[in-house]
């Protein structure tokens, strides 16, 4: 029975869980883990040869220059005359802030204010606090399907809902007509992910510019603009020279959101950031300023102090991306050779491809782990028949599954 919570249900009366815990889009994530844990765990104790292209988990040692700055920072608090509140609650405001803006200016290419800048502990923290600040419950927030799968549990544990807005399917871009027609009165938000996970899409700069044009217009005839939270994780991990353009460039009511647990590979340690478009109007950027802190302080949203008072040497930390290519060229050769139809990313770890034989992505999981091949499903994703591999794993597990791929086609 449904209590009023989008996407909910009710528990029973006895039940000692709230009904906004009981987030029916998380079944999408067990999708996903439908059996992994069990299969890596036997492949793991057989020590005989496996291929995991599931999640983006490094599979190599840890970039060199990610752990120099860890340990700089364990020892800089270690030092006899190191402040003995190091290691204590840290606002990151001040210099963390300089951080922030010109990272953004570096790498997106856009000049924003340090104050207008938060320090999170990682963009999955930055969303809840995006959404938090920009919607009530009962309000819709339109996502880009096929999409991340963590998006719509997210908005279900907020009370709001998560709509689902397909994009354009030669090509995995935003379909601008798709979300006009998919705004409504209760939309106060949009989620994108630029580059994408799953389809590894750079939306272009043009195709955001319309967007913005479009939520422009849509505004004039609302009490509150519909602000753009924009999702940026992978804005670094790309490929063939790209750049992922970021829509706080131009639509003044949007959000950037983002992790560098992507650029250092290494996404159990918790550390981004949030900043406001420099466009927004000075009173919204007040009411935001204000309101994100709250949330980020009543949630304490931000970093270990080991990780964020490291947070300049991390931001120059980036994955090897001449070696995520070469392997994305690999994997996309060999499965095109075997027949198999694959998009190719221009960013992420991440790349999608068609199931053989009409299978659906549920059943050519299990039908590729009885081969040691781990995928995830596009069910999950909003994309059936389809699965996801990941470009984290090993050179040596791409050869061990090429062959596999081929043998079920």
């Amino acid at each position: 029975m449904s209590i009023g919570i989008p996407g909910c249900l009710s528990p029973s009366p006895s039940s000692v869980v709230s009904a906004r815990s009981i987030m029916p889009a998380t079944e999408d994530l067990k999708k996903i883990c439908s059996g992994y844990s069990n299969f890596l765990s036997s492949f793991q104790e057989d020590k005989k040869p496996f291929a995991d292209f599931v999640w983006g988990q490094p599979r190599e040692p840890p970039l060199p220059g990610m752990v120099a700055a860890l340990r700089q920072s364990v020892e800089a608090g270690s030092d006899p005359d190191a402040d003995v509140a190091y290691f204590g609650y840290c606002a990151y405001t001040g210099k963390y802030l300089d951080i922030v803006a010109r990272s953004v200016q570096k790498y997106r290419g856009v000049t924003v204010d340090a104050k207008d800048c938060f320090v999170t502990n990682g963009a999955l923290a930055g969303l809840v606090v995006s959404l938090t600040v920009t919607t009530d419950p009962g309000d819709e927030v339109l996502m880009v399907d096929p999409t991340y799968y963590l998006y719509k549990p997210m908005c279900q544990m907020l009370g709001i809902n998560g709509v689902p807005v397909p994009c354009k399917k030669e090509n995995f871009d935003l379909d601008i007509d798709a979300m006009e027609a998919a705004i409504t009165p209760r939309s106060r938000a949009i989620l994108i992910n630029s580059p994408n996970n799953p389809t590894g899409r750079v939306y272009p700069a043009e195709t955001l510019q319309k967007l913005g044009e479009l939520l422009t217009r849509v505004n004039e005839g609302r009490d509150k603009p519909i602000m753009l939270i924009s999702d940026e994780a992978y804005c670094r991990v790309v490929f063939d020279g790209v750049f992922a353009p970021s829509p706080i460039a131009t639509y003044p009511y949007s959000v950037l959101v983002y992790t560098m647990g992507k650029q250092n590979l290494a996404p159990g340690e918790r550390l981004g950031y949030m900043c406001l478009s420099p466009h927004m109007p000075e009173a919204a950027k007040v009411e935001m300023r204000d309101s994100v802190n709250r949330v980020i302080n009543a949630m304490w949203a931000r970093p270990s102090t080991v990780s964020g008072r490291a947070m300049e040497q991390l931001d120059d930390v980036l994955v090897d991306i001449p070696t995520l290519q070469r392997r994305r060229d690999r994997v996309v050769q060999g499965l095109r050779e075997a027949g198999y139809s694959i998009n190719v990313p221009q960013g992420t770890f991440y790349m999608m491809m068609e199931c053989p034989r009409g299978l659906s992505g549920l059943d050519f999981v299990q039908e590729l782990a009885k081969h040691r091949v781990l995928v995830a499903a596009g069910e999950a994703m909003g994309l059936p028949g389809s699965v996801r591999l990941s470009l984290t794993c090993s050179d040596e597990m791409v050869e061990f599954a090429l062959p596999v791929f081929a043998k079920l086609r």
